[in-house]
């Protein structure tokens, strides 16, 4: 959300590479003993919790974008809607 929010705020803004978000997430306080693939687990957690709150369309909640050898992510929602409180962020 943090790299959505302050990257650049056009259509290349927030996208994240496997290995820079696990950086930042470890940076926030995430396990390093984690191995990265744990993200892909975090944002399906977060989409099961959406859901059972009654969200919609949460397929469509992160974006990826692959080309070869190379596979980035970012959130899928306008900067201007994103407040993260608590913590650094």
């Amino acid at each position: 959300a943090m790299a959505r929010r302050d990257g650049p705020w056009n259509d290349d803004g927030g996208w994240l590479a496997l290995g820079e978000a696990h950086a930042a997430w470890i940076a926030l306080g995430g396990p390093a003993t984690s191995p990265a693939e744990r993200l892909n687990w975090e944002r399906a957690k977060l989409r099961s919790m959406l859901a059972r709150a009654g969200a919609r369309d949460l397929d469509a909640l992160f974006e990826v974008r692959r080309k070869v050898g190379d596979t980035t992510i970012r959130l899928n929602v306008s900067p201007a809607c994103i407040a993260v409180v608590g913590g650094d962020g």
